[in-house]
């Protein structure tokens, strides 16, 4: 500072106008800002300068019950599916009561607003169905099947033959549709599809679970009095929320099954033509009216009814001879199903032996039918005959006839007559059943 400066400041003199226009202007009163009100203003300032945030997503679904919403939103969604489908019933007490495994390719379509006559469409949707039953009855064959329905008729070509079945669904095209229909996850085409389990009894969420490659949600539901023999799981497509499986636990005429049905490349909203549904009718095959066949008498006990016409069967005994019902036309034939795991079995089959004692030097012939063995389904029943010293016939893997024949648990026990009908039908082991069975033999040896 000069010197004269110095002078000036100490006298309090005033600096000269150019002095005053190079320091900052001072701030009146009415320009001042509070620290924090400053802070404010600076804050609001960077957070308007921010990029935009695009919304955050809603969290996942956590409870069984959210889990269900999400399933039944993501459904509304869907117009047409396309999968491989696997359907499988097993009851391990009573292996030759369950239906057939089925498995195949389904494709299915809602039915648009004009496409259902009236009344409303039975089936509900359009469907392509065509995979093959395994082991069938009575040949124990695979069977091939093709179903089409696309709103107005029931197609089906069954086991791959020369004709092309037709029928109304309202009248015998159910029967056409039970070959495949176990295929069909009908959630992906029903109104509201999980009302009933939205109000069940309990929901409970489990652990998460592989589907074919797909990381599922899972759903346990128990459905209350109405329906208190059965628990069933839902598998809930993690990402899409659609169903990939579902196994339902169920208790009949006291025995425990599962039934289980499986999704894998699900594929939703695809273009699918009207022929997708159409079964076609191949060169050289005739397309025929169906009509259902009379239905197998069935007596008071569910098995055959007394009287009716024995089904035919063809069964290998342990050596590989082939047997057929109707080779002994003529003779009183007593079948006996039963299995070397099954006690009340191993309690009849003294009886039988003495059975067949009686009778061996006459026109009678006793079959032992083995089925459902948990081991090898020739050697086990065939050791098993020989270490007792049992002498009748025994024919073995007679699930498919134990299916024809209706029995529901084992032992059971028919007597055919001379002309191949029904004389007796019994299920489980009674120690005077043996003599009741004489009996019967003895009146029919007696006919002429």
């Amino acid at each position: 500072m000069t010197r004269t400066r110095r002078q000036a400041h100490r006298s309090g003199a005033a600096e000269p106008r150019s002095s005053r226009r190079e320091m900052a202007p001072r701030l009146g009163a009415s320009d001042y800002t509070p620290p924090m009100q400053l802070l404010t203003r600076i804050t609001l300032f960077a957070l308007a300068c921010l990029p935009a945030q695009a919304p955050q997503p809603e969290p996942p679904p956590s409870s069984a019950k959210d889990l269900l919403e999400a399933s039944s939103l993501a459904l509304r969604d869907v117009r047409t599916a396309t999968y491989a489908a696997a359907h499988t019933v097993d009851i391990p007490e009573q292996p030759n009561s369950a239906p057939p495994a089925a498995s195949g390719r389904v494709a299915l379509a809602r039915l648009e607003a004009n496409d259902p006559p009236d009344p409303p469409d039975p089936v509900g949707a359009k469907l392509s169905i065509e995979g093959r039953l395994e082991k069938t009855p009575p040949t124990g064959a695979d069977v091939p099947f093709h179903i089409g329905y696309e709103g107005r008729a029931v197609r089906a070509r069954i086991g791959g033959g020369d004709v092309v079945f037709e029928a109304d669904p309202r009248v015998d095209g159910g029967d056409l549709l039970d070959f495949g229909d176990r295929l069909v996850m009908r959630k992906l085409f029903v109104a509201d599809p999980f009302a009933k389990e939205m109000t069940a009894d309990s929901l409970e969420r489990q652990e998460d679970e592989d589907v074919g490659g797909v990381r599922c949600h899972v759903v346990a539901v128990s459905y209350g009095e109405e329906r208190k023999d059965e628990r069933v799981l839902w598998f809930l497509g993690a990402e899409d929320h659609l169903p990939r499986r579902v196994r339902t636990h169920f208790v009949l005429h006291g025995k425990s099954g599962v039934e289980e049905l499986t999704l894998r490349d699900l594929a939703t909203n695809v273009e699918l033509d009207e022929a997708a549904f159409l079964v076609p009718v191949p060169e050289g095959a005739a397309l025929k009216a169906y009509q259902r066949p009379p239905e197998p008498q069935r007596g008071g006990s569910g098995l055959l009814a007394l009287g009716s016409v024995a089904p035919e069967f063809e069964l290998e005994d342990a050596q590989g001879k082939v047997h057929k019902l109707s080779e002994y036309k003529g003779r009183v034939v007593v079948l006996d199903f039963w299995a070397t795991w099954c006690p009340p079995c191993r309690q009849a089959m003294p009886h039988v032996q003495k059975l067949h004692e009686r009778f061996e030097k006459r026109d009678v012939l006793v079959f032992g039918i083995s089925c459902g063995e948990r081991s090898d389904p020739v050697a086990t029943p065939a050791r098993y005959m020989k270490e007792q010293g049992f002498t009748y016939r025994l024919l073995v893997k007679g699930e498919n006839v134990a299916h024809a024949y209706m029995v529901q648990g084992i032992p059971t026990f028919y007597v055919i007559s001379k002309d191949g009908k029904v004389l007796s039908a019994s299920s489980g082991f009674d120690p005077k059943g043996a003599d009741k069975l004489a009996e019967q033999i003895e009146k029919e040896l007696a006919r002429r």
